[in-house]
């Protein structure tokens, strides 16, 4: 018996707005469906985690009107030229890769307490020192926090302190992440002028990345602070990556002029078996009157797990 052809299964999909998603993890966005996917995800109105990651087609995006998104990840995406952001409950937010233009439409309710700010791999566009603003205004709730140095290295961003003053105060966790110059020591300047306003920090964590994005130093001016400065409770410091002992001891001893807490120094040291770790001790009462410094880097044993907790950011 003859038959007619097959008709087409029609499958009906309702709207996004009708879906119950509440994750959604992109690993591929072409430069044409960038429209689309910003239509999409803010049509998602249960979304409450995004991540977008290695997505080489990814050009721009615009994310409004996800009302109960809090978590919002963005890794390694070099294409991306330009985002927007409207989320008001954002609690969670992570960026690494080049600098994009950025712009968020605050709210009231904005409490951001995890933000990472990864641009060691520099702008994508003519970076302007006020386009660093737009972080500075959703930091004031952050307790977990990622920098790069770069973004404070210019004149006109570090005299506006007045601003820094209230962007950091809820900071307990921060990942700094800095450079190497052909000075003869590391210049830590600008770190230990920026933990001055980080009155609640615990742990710190200064990493050196060779290759992170610097900027030509044209010098750098510091306004004098009145205000009691000195850290109270931080914990742990860990240091990673540096050329040096040297400028290792270099560094904690402006350190120890910053806090008034006496905290866990510890530094790592790249090895053919993984990595080596010393703890900074205080010397021999003979060995003092011969230093200017009384205090020195000692292998240690235990595990840096045990000495020091991993900043959350690192290894993601």
């Amino acid at each position: 018996m003859a038959t007619g052809p097959e008709l087409p299964k029609i499958i009906y999909l309702p709207p996004p707005s009708t879906f119950s998603i509440k994750t959604l993890h992109l690993v591929s966005v072409s430069y044409h469906s960038n429209e689309a996917v910003s239509s999409l995800v803010s049509n998602f109105h249960f979304l409450e985690s995004l991540i977008f990651a290695k997505c080489n087609g990814l050009r721009y995006l615009r994310i409004v009107g996800s009302r109960m998104l809090g978590n919002l990840t963005i890794f390694d995406c070099p294409q991306l030229k330009s985002l927007h952001i409207k989320a008001s409950w954002l609690l969670t937010f992570r960026y690494r890769g080049v600098l994009p233009r950025f712009s968020f439409e605050f709210s009231e309710f904005m409490r951001l307490a995890d933000a990472m700010f990864d641009f060691r791999k520099g702008p994508g566009y003519r970076f302007m020192n006020r386009d660093f603003n737009v972080f500075l205004r959703v930091t004031r709730y952050a307790e977990k926090l990622t920098l790069c140095r770069w973004t404070f290295e210019s004149q006109k961003m570090i005299c506006q302190w007045n601003f820094l003053w209230y962007s950091f105060i809820a900071v307990k966790e921060l990942w700094w992440i800095d450079y190497l110059n052909d000075e003869e020591l590391y210049n830590s300047d600008t770190l230990i002028y920026f933990l001055k306003f980080c009155p609640s920090l615990e742990i710190l964590s200064v990493t050196i990345d060779p290759e992170s994005y610097q900027v030509l130093s044209t010098g750098t001016f510091f306004l004098e602070i009145t205000r009691d400065t000195r850290l109270k409770n931080l914990k742990v410091v860990k240091l990673d990556g540096f050329r040096s002992q040297e400028d290792e001891i270099s560094l904690a001893k402006k350190l120890k002029e910053v806090f008034s807490a006496e905290p866990k120094i510890v530094a790592t040291t790249a090895t053919s078996n993984g990595k080596s770790l010393r703890s900074l001790v205080k010397v021999s009462e003979l060995e003092e009157e011969e230093c200017s410094f009384c205090y020195k880097f000692v292998e240690e044993v235990k595990h840096i797990n045990e000495l020091c907790p991993k900043h959350p950011h690192m290894g993601l």
